[in-house]
């Protein structure tokens, strides 16, 4: 199934599209307002994602430097994300559609079982189910190891916002980013002010922003799901994105401080709530 599905719950609404990457298109709190910014685009532009709703980042967050890395002992090539992008970004699950494994009128579950390509050598499946309520939009995410030998990995969330009129964090630490906006060490205490600025923040699980239309948007995060990427330098939206590692350091071998090992069969779980009032 790749058209969009509507979930509803007390008068909020949420649209997702599986076969746009898994992605939610819209989700409106009971008086019809705009929790997320809405994808407006008619069509699905895999090099030109659409800047608004709300997709999942697995098996990676963020980007990785040139497309490559080192892991166990080989050297690994991504394809290139495209449309301008040298690195690779996001995770491959964006690009391709998934399947619904279950649904009921307020929720939805979805399933991606990728195997090893020029995106991704490692076979994985990834898990969504999402929930609703009059006052929530709870997202599952989950990634599992389906091959034979041992891979790195991450999952996290990537939403777009109406723009925020406030943002705060509980983050206590942040990386300044170079020009390819990749963070760098050493980190550094958490900023005061996220307005205006990409930040790459940590040890942060809450989130929240206030839109000219809605007094407060909440997101809280599972404890798998400890990084926050905060994008506040756009007209028309704001992007609050939890995840399990930072950005790029997959690149910088096995720590597990930068990336999860995942063994065969092994899963990494993490959860998103966003409330809104």
């Amino acid at each position: 199934m790749s058209g969009a599905i509507e979930l509803r719950a007390g008068g909020a609404l949420a649209t997702v599209r599986p076969g746009w990457g898994g992605r939610v298109l819209a989700l409106r709190d009971p008086q019809g307002r705009d929790v997320i910014y809405p994808v407006i685009e008619a069509e699905f532009d895999l090099l030109n994602w659409p800047k608004g709703g709300a997709f999942p980042l697995i098996p990676f967050n963020g980007r990785i430097r040139n497309a490559t890395f080192r892991f166990a002992g080989r050297d690994i090539a991504l394809a290139p994300h495209g449309g301008g992008e040298t690195g690779a970004l996001h995770g491959s699950s964006g690009k391709k559609p998934w399947t619904v494994t279950a649904r009921t009128d307020s929720s939805l579950s979805l399933a991606l079982d990728s195997e090893a390509d020029m995106h991704w050598p490692w076979s994985y499946r990834a898990e969504q189910h999402f929930t609703l309520t009059a006052g929530t939009l709870a997202v599952d995410l989950s990634l599992t190891n389906t091959g034979p030998e041992p891979m790195p990995g991450a999952i996290g969330w990537h939403p777009y916002f109406p723009k925020a009129v406030s943002l705060v964090t509980d983050a206590d630490r942040s990386w300044r980013h170079d020009s390819s906006m990749i963070p760098v060490d050493p980190p550094l205490p958490a900023p005061g002010d996220l307005s205006n600025a990409l930040c790459f923040l940590g040890g942060t699980r809450t989130a929240t922003l206030q839109s000219a239309l809605l007094r407060r948007i909440h997101i809280t995060a599972s404890p798998e799901l400890d990084h926050m990427v905060t994008l506040d330098r756009e007209p028309g939206y704001t992007c609050v994105e939890p995840v399990s590692h930072l950005a790029n350091h997959i690149a910088d071998g096995t720590d597990a401080r930068y990336c999860t090992i995942l063994t065969p069969g092994q899963q990494l779980f993490g959860r998103v709530d966003v409330e809104f009032a």
